[in-house]
């Protein structure tokens, strides 16, 4: 594991399933950084982020391409997470750029290792060995409230299990019953008590 006190950057990845606001939170934070704080920030999202990275996610996205196993998504996720991590985040972290991604490694964990009952061990696996033990410094989990709609569930991890405050703007414009079910978001809960530490629940009503 590495010791991420030791690279210049800051790297804060943002988790959640579809709709939930991350694009939102992304955005107002690395405004606020770069323009209240003078920090260099660097915005990039999974998959994609690289050439490579974008190619990826188009077959893995793209209806042409049709159901592939879920071996070989969890595969093709992780090779482009590898060339993401090794042409773009760690050179920006040596750097001493802040990094905010749009979605990890964890989500490889809550979609396949939980949702497609991959395992997280084999998830864990494929993605030590391709991002070289990169983990991010603090992750943020937002998922919304599929009953009330406008509620933000959040969930605050950092690299040592700490808890960290944040400033959410509520998810309002999301109508009551269209966000994301629940498993998803279990699958980042279980992740996170096995990985980090009895992770910090936090709920925010629009």
């Amino acid at each position: 594991m590495i010791d991420c006190s030791k690279r210049p950057g800051l790297f804060i990845t943002f988790e959640g399933g579809e709709g939930t606001g991350k694009t939102t939170q992304i955005k107002a934070l690395s405004q606020w950084l770069e323009k209240d704080l003078g920090k260099k920030v660097l915005v990039t999202w999974e998959p994609g982020g690289s050439p490579l990275g974008e190619e990826l996610r188009r077959i893995l996205l793209s209806p042409e391409t049709g159901r592939i196993s879920y071996r070989s998504e969890a595969l093709l996720y992780a090779a482009a997470r590898a060339e993401h991590v090794d042409k773009v985040i760690r050179p920006a972290l040596e750097a001493g750029t802040l990094v905010l991604c749009d979605r990890y490694w964890d989500a490889s964990k809550a979609y396949q290792g939980f949702a497609r009952g991959l395992g997280f061990s084999a998830i864990d696996h494929i993605n030590h060995w391709a991002t070289e033990n990169l983990f991010p410094d603090h992750v943020f989990v937002f998922d919304i409230d599929a009953k009330k709609g406008q509620s933000v569930r959040l969930l605050v991890i950092d690299q040592k299990g700490n808890s960290r405050s944040v400033a959410v703007i509520p998810r309002v414009d999301v109508p009551a019953g269209q966000g994301p079910t629940g498993m998803v978001f279990g699958g980042y809960i279980q992740s996170a008590k096995l990985t980090y530490a009895t992770p910090i629940q936090k709920t925010f009503s629009g």
